[in-house]
């Protein structure tokens, strides 16, 4: 059995989010490039752990128990990139107001202005967002939205052929249906109360046939001697 469109998504999702704990999101003087497996905390373990299971729920076709593993991961990072924002904007105003007219204050702030939050961020965010997407996908959002597109251009379809039967001197299959009105198409040719039958004739300039009283062609719109 294959992969479907929405396995797939969540893969790319499960996928994104086992890279993004390597990749770094917090760059600091000194000590470098850090990223959520070698913070310290045990924070990468768990979004990595996360990844793994995710894709074994993919496999295992239990794609609406991704709205678990994605929400947690989701809410963990959001939680790790306000605690990180807030402490570097915290430690860059104790570092103000301490080094204040300190010689070395400029270093300092200097310094402070090189912690930067790094791409890594980007990564694991969108690793969430397809997970969460991807359950979405498996309960029919976007094919109920398929669904009604396809209804819509069948009826689209069928409101322009019936509108091209009218040009055409013809009544819609709907109308016939609904009326059970036995429709003609050639108005010259309607039967009298009495249905008595009509003679016709062959047109000498299109051999097409015409009512013998005709005084001109419906078919080449020649004009006929009486």
């Amino acid at each position: 059995m294959g992969i479907t469109k929405q396995q797939l998504i969540g893969l790319l999702g499960s996928l994104l989010l086992l890279i993004g704990v390597f990749l770094p999101v917090l760059s600091v003087p000194i000590m470098g490039s850090i990223s959520l497996l070698n913070n310290g905390r045990s924070d990468g373990t768990i979004i990595l752990g996360l990844a793994i299971a995710s894709s074994a729920l993919i496999f295992m076709h239990k794609i609406k128990l991704l709205w678990a593993t994605g929400g947690i991961s989701i809410a963990l990072l959001s939680y790790d990139l306000y605690m990180v924002s807030s402490k570097i904007s915290q430690t860059k105003a104790e570092l103000t107001e301490k080094m204040q007219g300190n010689p070395f204050g400029g270093f300092a702030d200097a310094m402070m202005s090189s912690v930067q939050l790094q791409f890594g961020w980007v990564v694991l965010f969108l690793g969430c967002i397809l997970l969460l997407v991807t359950p979405m996908l498996e309960n029919g959002g976007f094919n109920g939205f398929n669904f009604k597109l396809s209804i819509k251009r069948e009826y689209s379809t069928s409101a322009v052929n019936n509108l091209e039967s009218v040009e055409d001197g013809k009544q819609p299959e709907s109308f016939i249906k609904k009326t059970n009105i036995k429709v003609v198409g050639d108005s010259f040719y309607h039967n009298s109360k009495d249905q008595e039958e009509v003679e016709i004739k062959p047109c000498p300039f299109c051999a097409e046939s015409i009512r013998m009283t005709a005084i001109k062609c419906k078919y080449c719109g020649s004009m006929l001697d009486e």
